[in-house]
């Protein structure tokens, strides 16, 4: 998986689980890597010093061909096998001829294949520089390296000067040998031992490892969730805030407790930030109380005055055609301020519910004659299960009722038609009202119920209305536990949903 492609997890603390699962995972494998590769290189050169001590005495001693088969046959029984493929084994002379070739030589590796090793190595102690690699063998010489009794007391055999020896990993005769190249002046010999017993070594450690990864990355990943959990408790608890927040008011705050810097910063400033909503959102729900409940006595007196102005008016004036049509503005002025105050009321959790047996399907009723006798020109139907009722607020539900239906009139066409369902559930009430018309845009459906969003500004201008009604109506709904909701809008249809609780009998 790529880094990208771990950005799409939705959970921060997955992410950081996973995350560290990755990195701990891929340094794992590194070190774990490096670690195989050293102890393999180890193991060569643990191989490499076998094959040293294998052919050094023998090269000091200058053996002839049979005794080199010799060295052969003891190299079988050291090994510990019969195999003839434990070990090769090539000696030639100093013009290149073969003096012993082990018969279980690969074909595939040719003899003039080996060289002789270019470099030599250090001097052996008390040898000056210039000192033939090897003296002139004479009796005593010779019949000491073949174990006589050696030269005349006082006299020492010369040491052997040896090149330096060469290492290499080859792969024939279908096996893989690493091969050492040593000599002196007089003689090669090409030793090599068979890998497969190192490789054998490898398989148990490399298995182990493989096993022992997926666990440590498990426990990387259960160990990363674990601190990320305990790490964001600061930020759950700003949800949780946040949540409490929406159910109770704005005077929820966290309790600050010291810790951290960064998340004890954190706190405070959401805190800080709560105080100064708080005190704003309380001056603006007084403000806007304060002023409608103002403006209801202004305007009570001058719908008063322009009643008595039409009242007084010739009949068929423009002066009373004038005064009446003040007078509708004025109605909707009032329904304005009304719809502020009541909502100013809910936002400072100050609506009060006169909660009682309500009688819905009497009120779809009378909801439903409303609308055939305000709209004659639309065909009106209804479809009211009888006696069903919830605990409600009177006036407020009828108020619902009356924007719904009234929302379904205004945004209607032309020889339309209204539909009224009503019907229990489970112990839930359920109204749906659904009108014909030019339906609502998908990409409004959220704002449909924001205070003063009207859809389309033309014709919205053109049938009237503040935008106020159906935000007031869920408003209402939510205070009687409810849910009122957009439930339909295709191109030609649009339907609202009203939930409310049963009433117990």
């Amino acid at each position: 998986m790529r880094l990208r492609g771990l950005t799409r997890f939705r959970s921060f603390g997955l992410r950081i689980a996973v995350l560290s699962c990755f990195v701990s995972g891929v340094a794992l494998a590194f070190f774990g890597g490096l670690t195989f590769a050293a102890m393999q290189r180890l193991s060569l050169r643990r191989m490499d010093q076998q094959i040293k001590e294998f052919a050094h005495r023998p090269l000091v001693e200058h053996q002839d061909s049979l005794e080199w088969e010799r060295v052969g046959s003891a190299l079988r029984f050291f090994l510990e096998g019969d195999d003839e493929n434990t070990f090769i084994l090539l000696v030639k002379g100093p013009e290149g001829t073969i003096q012993f070739q082990s018969p279980n030589w690969p074909s595939d590796l040719p003899a003039t294949a080996i060289p002789a090793p270019d470099a030599w190595g250090e001097y052996p102690p008390g040898m000056p520089p210039g000192t033939p690699s090897i003296f002139p063998p004479d009796e005593n010489v010779v019949s000491q390296r073949a174990g006589g009794p050696g030269p005349p007391s006082g006299r020492q055999v010369p040491p052997v000067r040896l090149k330096t020896p060469e290492f290499s990993t080859r792969g024939a005769g279908g096996a893989a040998w690493r091969i050492g190249l040593m000599g002196t002046s007089d003689v090669t010999v090409a030793l090599g031992l068979n890998m497969e017993r190192l490789n054998a070594e490898m398989v148990p450690i490399r298995r182990v490892w493989l096993t022992v990864l997926p666990i440590a990355l498990l426990l990387v990943a259960l160990g990363a969730w674990w601190l990320s959990q305990r790490a964001l408790k600061p930020i759950q608890a700003v949800t949780d805030t946040i949540q409490r927040v929406k159910a109770r008011g704005l005077n929820q705050r966290i309790s600050v407790q010291e810790g951290d810097r960064e998340f004890f910063e954190l706190i405070t400033v959401f805190n800080e930030m709560m105080d100064w909503l708080e005190k704003s959102f309380h001056q603006a729900t007084r403000f806007s109380a304060d002023a409608s409940h103002e403006l209801r006595t202004p305007l009570t007196v001058l719908q008063a005055q322009l009643e008595q102005a039409v009242q007084e008016a010739a009949p068929d004036s423009d002066e009373r055609r004038r005064y009446v049509a003040f007078g509708k503005e004025l109605q909707r002025l009032k329904s304005i301020t009304q719809k502020l105050l009541l909502l100013a009321r809910i936002d400072a959790g100050e609506l009060r519910l006169n909660l009682r047996p309500l009688d819905l399907s009497e009120l779809v009723e009378g909801a439903v004659e409303d609308t055939e006798t305000l709209a004659p020109q639309l065909r009106v139907e209804h479809n009211v299960t009888p006696d069903l009722s919830v605990m409600g607020d009177d006036v407020l539900m009828k108020q619902v009722i009356q924007n719904l239906a009234s929302n379904a009139v205004k945004f209607n066409r032309e020889g339309g038609f209204i539909r009224f369902d009503l019907e229990g559930d489970g112990g839930n009430v359920r109204l749906v009202v659904t009108n014909s018309g030019p339906g609502i845009p998908p990409e409004s459906y959220e704002d449909v119920f924001t205070r003063f969003y009207r859809g389309d500004k033309a014709h919205s201008r053109r049938i009237g209305g503040a935008g106020l009604g159906l935000s007031l109506a869920r408003e209402i709904v939510r205070a009687h536990n409810g849910a009122l909701l957009l439930e339909e809008s295709s191109g030609d249809t649009t339907a609202f949903s009203v939930q409310l609780p049963g009433a117990r009998a």
